[in-house]
């Protein structure tokens, strides 16, 4: 079986709900791409997951991503006491990574060819930052106004995969929050700020 794990970059800005049928407006060559590959994986009969803003952990082991908006907004919060919004009125699809592996897990064992959207909810930024504040009380937060309309603002619609998984979503942020906070006031994660924690940052700081 064929699979296709990627985010939703290719939408643009749009204020209606998406569906896997939307028009799309790839931003840029990454995105291009990635619609290239759609066509190649569907050619095979495979599986294609458009994945919202990931967030949350795999595991109290593995390495945690701290470049996802909530993870980075936790750490923040853990260890500056003090968060930064841009705008806030931006629309996000999210979903917990161990979500993700719950789709992975039923579509290894069914064939259900096609593209889907993945979504825990759809939320606004600075509803995250609420979230943020239920956990850490005493956190500033910092509101920056958005000069202009953010080109990833968007919903999608996820009945599409509704209907077709048993599986069900149900890994919340205010859980993931919690479970970050735990893992540092452990101290199982020494340096968060570490570029072995951001794909970005470390690829760039490679010569190939």
């Amino acid at each position: 079986m064929l699979f296709l794990l990627q985010l939703v970059r290719f939408i643009g800005a749009n204020d209606k709900f998406v569906n896997e049928e939307g028009e799309t407006n790839p931003l840029s060559c990454y995105a291009s791409t990635k619609l290239r590959a759609e066509k190649h994986v569907l050619n095979r009969g495979g599986t294609i997951f458009r994945l919202g803003t990931v967030f949350g952990m795999g595991d109290r082991f593995s390495r945690i991503r701290a470049d996802l908006v909530v993870n980075v907004l936790t750490i923040k919060a853990f260890t500056r006491g003090e968060i930064t919004v841009n705008g806030g009125e931006q629309w996000r699809p999210i979903i917990a990574v161990r979500d993700i592996a719950g789709y992975v897990e039923e579509a290894c064992r069914e064939k259900y060819p096609g593209i889907f959207n993945l979504a825990y909810d759809n939320v606004k930024i600075k509803d995250l930052a609420i979230d943020i504040l239920k956990e850490f009380p005493n956190v500033k937060v910092n509101y920056i106004d958005q000069m202009f309309q953010d080109e990833r603002n968007y919903k999608v619609d996820k009945n599409k995969s509704d209907n077709t998984f048993k599986y069900r979503p149900s890994v919340s942020v205010a859980e993931e929050i919690k479970n970050i906070k735990t893992l540092l006031d452990e101290g199982r994660i020494k340096d968060p700020n570490n570029i072995l924690y951001s794909n970005g940052l470390y690829v760039a700081s490679k010569r190939f």
